[in-house]
């Protein structure tokens, strides 16, 4: 993914991230015809999303087997997906990184850049880590219906919706008085 422009070529969940996608996008249930995801791609945004939330990043690991979201699936979402890497690179947990650090990994670096190829990377790791995460919570061996995966994906968003409500958005978090450029 690093490479090449982001979410304008096909992207291969390998090694231990093809088994999670698959389930993931599999059907759940054979009563109701229910899967947790309809495609490969509404798993790659909310996943790149948990990552990012509950700070988790996993490295790829390549292997012989793959599950592809293919090229036209991010160009019908391609902005959805760009909102999503920008909202990640701009929540991104990194210690030595400086606001106008995650502002510009987020807005300024072309696919020329070297700094872009890293984001890229960054990117992924969120993504791959928000998966695994989703996949952790999901796919628990006591669900065995559709109710039982509904009570599990309750619990899933409860949890991040409890932690980002502890915090008001009042401004009192941003340093107006420190000069970005």
């Amino acid at each position: 993914m690093a490479a090449k422009e982001l979410f304008t070529y096909v992207y291969e969940f390998t090694g231990p991230y093809e088994e999670k996608a698959r389930k993931l996008t599999s059907i759940i249930d054979s009563a109701s015809g229910a899967a947790l995801f309809h495609s490969g791609i509404e798993l790659f945004m909310t996943s790149a999303i948990v990552g990012a939330l509950s700070n988790t990043r996993k490295p790829r690991i390549r292997g012989n087997t793959s599950y592809k979201i293919f090229s036209d699936q991010f160009k019908t979402h391609y902005d959805d997906c760009m909102f999503i890497f920008k909202l990640v690179m701009l929540t991104s947990k990194d210690p030595s990184a400086q606001p106008i650090d995650l502002i510009n990994n987020a807005f300024k670096y072309s696919p020329e850049s070297p700094e872009y190829s890293e984001n890229a990377r960054i990117f992924e790791e969120y993504m791959l880590g928000g998966l695994t995460v989703i996949y952790d919570k999901l796919m628990v061996s006591s669900n065995k219906r559709y109710d039982d995966y509904l009570v599990s994906l309750n619990d899933l968003i409860n949890k991040y919706t409890s932690d980002s409500s502890d915090s008001k958005a009042d401004g009192s978090d941003i340093d107006f008085d420190t000069p970005i450029f």
